[in-house]
């Protein structure tokens, strides 16, 4: 029997579950063979019975009409025995948003792992220490949205970079959290040493504590509790089962239910918690600072733009300015797009493009660059490339994806991370027993052991040390002018022996000072610098005032 193959892209299949859906709508027809359904490529391969006319117009109803997206199917003969392909995902920039909530490596993997089974996520990378994630997908089968949701579904929040909170906001929070944690954690350990309330303290202890707990200390039970969800173990969970081990025992030693010499450690658990958020407020500092640097280059950009139009200068937003517009720049402001030079001529300063310190004589016919500034001269110049197209746009966004790009040991120490806790947990657990058991010491000396393996593991330096050490040098590179486009270049930089250089401009300070002076003629050298700067005292060039300086 004759028989007719037709692919039919089949677009919001996102597991396997779908893709039996699928394959029992499209086999539930009586003309169709055979069908084979492929979750990856978004397709289904269906084989028909001829001469029976193959219902293809009824198999796209049933489909949309069960939440699924078809586009008109490449069509071939079995003689032909090759099938059209499908239509290919459409490309799109990649979609870099903010996450609250993650306090550990192990957050970023839970993260990862969900957005990476949303159909459509082609790659996925969860910064810690910048507290976003960016990823490739394809915006027909997934949106930013869904992006969102998922994210949510894992336990935490996440949303466009510029509507969530910034580091500021973090850093004052974990501020707030530090001085509530010290309100009860110091008082506990002073009164520890000078018991002034005699019997009382102890119950003044066990009141501070409890605030410290559920206050200062709740935010370490949520994480816990949503990592849990998920399946995973993070470094909350640690802190979790450390201050609640010592909180629980204290309470129970206090009630008299292990006996009457049953020593508490109120202070124990408070001062972790006060530790550990101090060390939050420490790393929410760094990472305001790290990012400190990109939002100086972002405050390079133009305010406003000079629009000409019918003749008539009109003063405008830059971010109005649009693909054509002509655009009148005097001397001493900056380029507010990427453009080119239609009359004119001036000397433009590219230092924060290229790092040369003299400018650039520019006239008609030149590509000026957004964001550089016009020392000298008028100029009339058309826009070609506006937001995001322009070239500091592109730097910007070149140095939020170095800061978002994982290094290969970053990669190894996430892997390692994932076992970490559960690691920590055993390891505290044969602490305990060894010395309770095998040494015969006291069930207070052998939990105490037990707790103090947890509290050492908990500021986990593995997952964070890597991406904040990648953020803060490709800040610190930016202030100095050095653009590295990926992460895994600050892991080799330091196995460079031999640096070559095309010029040596890039590599001086950029300011200009007289080193010498030559009289051809006889006369004074004061007088000659007078001179000189009596002649340059009326232009914006760098050698003009580095002139007028030495006189």
């Amino acid at each position: 029997m004759k028989t007719k193959h037709i692919d039919i892209p089949v677009y919001g299949m996102k597991c396997s579950n779908c893709v039996a859906k699928v394959t029992g709508i499209i086999q539930g027809f009586a003309a169709v063979e055979h069908v084979e359904v492929s979750l990856s490529e978004q397709l289904a391969r269906v084989v028909f019975s001829e001469p029976i006319q193959h219902p293809l117009g009824e198999i796209r109803q049933a489909l949309a009409a069960a939440g699924y997206r078809t586009e008109k199917p490449a069509e071939s003969d079995t003689s032909k025995s090759v099938s059209d392909p499908p239509l290919s995902a459409a490309a799109s920039e990649p979609l870099r948003f903010k996450i609250v909530g993650m306090s550990c490596a192990s957050c970023a993997t839970t993260i990862e792992k969900k957005l990476n089974t949303l159909n459509g996520v082609q790659d996925v990378t969860v910064n810690l220490a910048g507290v976003f994630g960016q990823l490739k997908h394809d915006p027909q089968l997934v949106s930013a949205e869904d992006v969102y949701a998922a994210v949510a579904a894992a336990g935490f929040q996440a949303g466009p970079v510029d509507k969530m909170p910034d580091q500021e906001d973090e850093a004052a929070r974990e501020l707030r959290l530090v001085l509530i944690a010290a309100a009860g954690a110091l008082p506990i350990m002073l009164l520890m040493f000078v018991p002034v309330f005699g019997e009382r303290t102890i119950l003044i202890n066990a009141a501070l504590a409890s605030l410290v707990q559920f206050t200062a200390g709740l935010g370490f039970y949520q994480s816990a509790w949503k990592s849990l969800k998920n399946r995973a173990a993070n470094m909350d969970l640690l802190v979790s089962l450390g201050i609640t081990a010592a909180y629980g025992y204290s309470l129970l030693a206090l009630s008299g239910m292990l006996g009457d010499d049953a020593t508490v450690f109120f202070e124990t658990s408070a001062m972790l918690i006060l530790f550990i958020r101090f060390g939050k407020w420490l790393e929410s500092r760094a990472k305001g600072r790290a990012g400190a640097a990109l939002r100086k280059l972002l405050k390079l950009q133009a305010d406003h733009a000079v629009l000409l139009v019918d003749g008539r200068e009109e003063d405008i937003p830059a971010s109005r300015v649009k693909p054509g517009d002509l655009l009148l720049v005097r001397a001493g402001e900056k380029i507010p797009v990427d453009a080119v030079v239609v009359e004119g001529s001036a000397a433009i300063d590219e230092s924060m493009i290229t790092g040369e310190a003299v400018p650039v004589d520019k006239s008609a016919g030149a590509e000026v660059t957004g964001a550089t500034i016009n020392r000298s001269g008028r100029l009339l110049i058309k826009a070609v490339r506006v937001g995001e197209q322009t070239v500091l746009a592109q730097i910007v966004r070149l140095v939020e994806e170095a800061q978002g790009d994982k290094a290969p040991i970053q990669r190894l120490a996430d892997r390692v991370s994932n076992f970490f806790v559960p690691t920590i947990v055993v390891l505290s657990l044969v602490t305990f027993f060894s010395w309770y058991l095998l040494a015969a010491s006291s069930f207070l000396f052998a939990f105490q052991m037990a707790i103090a393996v947890v509290v050492i593991a908990c500021p986990c330096a593995l997952g964070l040390a890597t991406p904040t050490a990648i953020m803060v040098g490709s800040s610190v590179g930016l202030e100095r002018g050095i653009l590295f486009k990926q992460a895994s270049v600050l892991e080799q930089i330091s196995k460079l022996q031999i640096i070559l250089l095309d010029k040596t401009g890039t590599l001086t300070s950029g300011d200009f000072t007289v080193s010498e002076l030559v009289c051809l003629d006889a006369c004074l050298e004061e007088q000659l610098l007078q001179f000189a700067a009596a002649l340059e005292s009326g232009s914006n060039h760098p050698l003009a005032k580095s002139i007028v300086a030495e006189a």
